[in-house]
């Protein structure tokens, strides 16, 4: 969530998914970037009530998908102690308009 002071509850920017199925797990991850958000005032996203940005809106510079995908692959590289990773700009997974 990203907390603002217009909106008491703060605005969701992303969402993440686990399953476990036959002791197989199925995750994924959904971050707002730059898309339209319309979809989303026809749902309580999560239940909660709240607000869906993107960073679109927050950033006075945009970012490209790209660069979204290497920064928070990097995290999630140390924080889950590999050393090396990849990310690939035209794999079929990584969505873009």
């Amino acid at each position: 969530y990203v907390t603002s002071p217009e909106i008491a509850r703060g605005s969701k920017i992303a969402s993440l998914g686990l399953r476990v199925r036959r002791g197989c797990s199925y995750h994924g991850l959904n971050f707002n970037i730059d898309m339209d958000l319309s979809p989303w005032s026809r749902i309580n996203p999560c239940g909660l009530g709240v607000k869906v940005t993107q960073m679109k809106d927050l950033l006075d510079t945009p970012v490209s998908l790209n660069e979204v995908a290497e920064y928070l692959a990097n995290i999630l590289t140390k924080k889950l102690g590999y050393n090396d990773h990849r990310v690939e700009g035209d794999h079929p997974l990584l969505c873009s308009r």
